[in-house]
């Protein structure tokens, strides 16, 4: 609790005095102002600075139930229960203590011994049969009901529970009985640490995460989601290295989420894990290892003063796989492939559906661009279409307003212009963008919802989806093509192989491939560079037919 009462101040104008202090951070959320105001409503000032002294009190009250109220939001689990016993004798014994002090309760009490002393010997044939009176099971599912933690009354947590409240309810019984005799009894300290779980720690961490790493993001989220249900939502304290162990032995034997099976309903990740590692290395490292890794350093800074095990280390952690480093690596289609993927049936379907404009727009792009999905789904047509030269490009970048729900972010931090290559203005994509841009949604493909701020994720998915259904999917490691990177590869190598030797160089520019400097430079978009690398795309022919789209209102 912070010690500092503020002073309150005059309204010159109305002289009446007014107090004003500050929401601490970690409850704005919840309070829903930063600052609060309240008038005094007196001009006197010692009348003044007693209102702002209990006014303050009753807020740091308030602000510690919610405190308390946040941390314990939560099930019912045995690690939690030597807190909650301790607790609950400190709140029951403080209260009385407080009611004695403020006349509420009488300081002394006469034949009420006799009565504690009774229940007292009720709860010692209760400890000692099994059968504990009513009395003590109410008190314990009402000091539950009261923290908001869930529990099933037939559970063995709550058993032990009332089985541990059990000797600190007769040492309640005992302190009421010698302070209604006069004896002055101290209530005993609260608990040490807060009673602070798991899931609130992981919450906090993913709040925390750099919004400008949508895709960064989204792997802390998938990865700590998975982490609390294997590891369970233990206190804070109690978590292990053996946790650590624990979830990583499991996380690198799940199936890829990836064109695979998806995880049936009702099965937990554990009962999901294969019996060997399927998993690749590099998954393992970057997906789960990377996450759980910027979790603990979090925690550390964060809770080290409240009881987070700050020895909690990835660094031991080890792959157990078999397999290789850089087998997930795709590879550039082949021409026949890109004959299947642009020339079969799905296409044909999206191109004559203005309602699946999303799905025929989004793979010529790739091939087109070879950005990044998520680079091209966060597009805002309304900011990022742009005409340097009258050269219609787009303006993959991080300083431009973002559409809904979505967080921009660039994998290398450096934005960039890509031109449009004529191929796709041909094909009509300008008339695209003026309809995609009249929604106001501000995204490129509206159909794909942003999923945690990534406006990719969901087009990555259904692109997987998409490559499985038309028969293009190769596992071949080292030369895989699983997914929306491969039109990267496609667009590399073929500037690789081409005639002009300075096509390789301009195409890793216009890709981001590699840093040869940046054709945005402080936010301005030279002229030239945009007419330089639009004479560069426009050399870009794979020798393919497209199905010319059916655009809206094309069919009214």
């Amino acid at each position: 609790m912070d010690k500092k009462v503020p002073k309150p101040w005059c309204d010159p104008a109305s002289g009446i005095y007014y107090t004003n202090f500050r929401v601490p951070t970690d409850l704005v959320p919840l309070v829903g102002r930063p600052l609060i105001q309240k008038s005094l409503r007196t001009k006197e000032r010692r009348t003044a600075e007693r209102k702002n002294c209990e006014i303050w009190l009753t807020y740091q009250r308030e602000f510690e139930r919610l405190r308390r109220e946040r941390a314990l939001d939560a099930p019912l689990s045995e690690e939690f229960i030597p807190h909650l016993v301790e607790e609950w004798l400190h709140q029951t014994l403080k209260a009385d203590e407080d009611g004695r002090i403020m006349g509420a309760v009488p300081r002394t009490q006469e034949g009420m011994g006799e009565v504690y002393y009774g229940m007292i010997d009720e709860l010692a044939e209760g400890s000692l049969t099994g059968k504990h009176p009513d009395f003590l099971i109410r008190a314990a599912a009402a000091f539950l009901d009261e923290k908001g933690i869930s529990y099933d009354s037939r559970s063995l947590a709550f058993a032990k529970f009332v089985e541990e409240l059990s000797p600190r309810y007769a040492r309640y019984l005992g302190t009421l009985a010698s302070r209604d005799e006069g004896q002055k009894v101290s209530t005993p300290a609260p608990p040490r640490q807060q009673l602070i779980p798991l899931s609130q720690l992981i919450r906090e961490f993913i709040e925390s995460r750099p919004k400008g790493k949508a895709t960064a993001l989204t792997k802390d989220a998938a990865c700590m989601t998975k982490f609390l249900e294997i590891v369970g939502d233990k206190p804070m304290p109690s978590l292990r290295q053996q946790d650590i162990r624990e979830f990583f032995h499991v996380a690198q034997r799940l199936p890829s989420q990836r064109g695979g099976p998806k995880k049936p309903e009702g099965i937990t990740w554990r009962e999901w894990a294969d019996d060997t590692v399927t998993m690749s290395p590099d998954t393992f490292k970057n997906n789960y290892v990377a996450p759980v890794r910027h979790f603990l350093k979090w925690a550390k800074s964060a809770y080290h003063d409240q009881g987070f095990p700050v020895g909690l280390t990835t660094d031991a952690i080890e792959y157990q796989g078999t397999r290789e480093r850089g087998e997930d690596k795709q590879r550039a289609f082949r021409t026949d492939e890109l004959q299947r993927l642009f020339l079969g049936e799905e296409m044909q379907s999206f191109a004559t559906a203005p309602d699946q404009a999303e799905r025929y727009w989004l793979p010529l792009l790739g091939l087109h661009t070879g950005a990044r999905i998520n680079e091209l789904c966060q597009i805002n047509p309304a900011e990022d279409w742009i005409t340097p030269d009258g050269i219609h490009c787009l303006h993959i970048t991080t300083e431009t307003e973002a559409g809904e729900d979505v967080t921009k972010s660039i994998k290398t931090g450096t934005p960039r212009i890509v031109p449009i290559h004529p191929k796709l203005i041909e094909l009509g994509f300008l008339g695209y963008l003026e309809h995609t841009k009249a929604t106001g949604v501000g995204r490129l493909f509206p159909a794909f919802k942003p999923k945690m701020g990534n406006a990719g994720e969901r087009a990555r998915e259904w692109f997987a989806s998409l490559i499985v259904k038309a028969g293009l999917r190769d596992d071949t490691p080292f030369a895989k093509i699983t997914g929306f990177h491969a039109f990267r590869h496609t667009l590399i190598t073929y500037a690789a192989n081409h005639d002009d030797p300075s096509m390789e160089a301009a195409i890793d520019q216009i890709t981001g491939h590699v840093s040869h400097g940046s054709a945005v430079k402080r936010g301005y978009i030279s002229n030239r560079s945009a007419r330089k690398a639009y004479e560069t795309i426009r050399k870009v022919d794979f020798g393919l037919g497209f199905f010319k789209p059916v655009l809206s209102g094309d069919q009214d």
